[in-house]
């Protein structure tokens, strides 16, 4: 095999594959929940935009995350658009019905699930306990 023959295959070949993989911005699945604000903890809420308590349960939280932002990091999925993301976290957390709450504390770890809608009050109890 020529020697020009070697470089052509490894500049149409196999320098864009070495690219690919040096340059990949990491996907989805690859970042992780707690990718910001390690020292904080985390309330992921998994909402669909046709459901109503999750609108009811949104008008809550709206609340609730100004008056906790600087303690607490407050997430949002929608779970209708099931991307590799929160395809990933519904499995992780065992998610079947929306609205649903995962709250994780300053480590990630895994504290509290709610599922369904939950009151304003019920919500400032879990997030006190959170941060306490």
């Amino acid at each position: 095999m020529k020697k020009s023959s070697v470089i052509t295959i490894l500049v149409i070949f196999i320098l864009p594959i070495a690219l690919y993989f040096f340059f990949k911005v990491p996907s989805e699945s690859n970042i992780s929940v707690a990718y910001d604000g390690a020292n904080k903890p985390k309330v992921l809420q998994f909402s669909s935009a046709m459901c109503y308590d999750c609108k009811r349960l949104e008008k809550e939280i709206t609340l609730l995350r100004q008056e906790y932002s600087s303690k607490i990091i407050f997430r949002k999925y929608n779970a209708s658009t099931r991307t590799s993301q929160v395809n990933e976290l519904i499995s992780k957390y065992n998610i079947n019905v929306v609205p649903t709450l995962i709250f994780l504390d300053k480590n990630g770890n895994f504290v509290r699930k709610t599922e369904g809608y939950v009151t304003q009050s019920q919500l400032r109890s879990y997030l006190n306990q959170l941060i306490q």
